[in-house]
């Protein structure tokens, strides 16, 4: 997939959509799920969940709870 190409935001959907799956689906912590998804931190992690418009991970984590 040439990354270059996609419309812009495209990325960052993708992460927020993983990242929500492995908050609900793993006990791996916020930096973990980060990462994972391709973003640098925790930090990283909130503002691309702000920017795409959803709650922030915590918020989803303690609804699974």
């Amino acid at each position: 997939m040439n990354w270059e190409r996609l419309p812009p935001g495209f990325c960052d959907k993708l992460r927020v959509q993983r990242a929500k799956q492995l908050l609900v689906e793993t006990d791996l912590n916020f930096t973990e799920v980060a990462v994972a998804c391709g973003l640098f931190g925790t930090r990283t992690l909130n503002r691309t969940f702000e920017r795409e418009g959803e709650k922030l991970p915590r918020e989803i984590r303690s609804r699974t709870a």
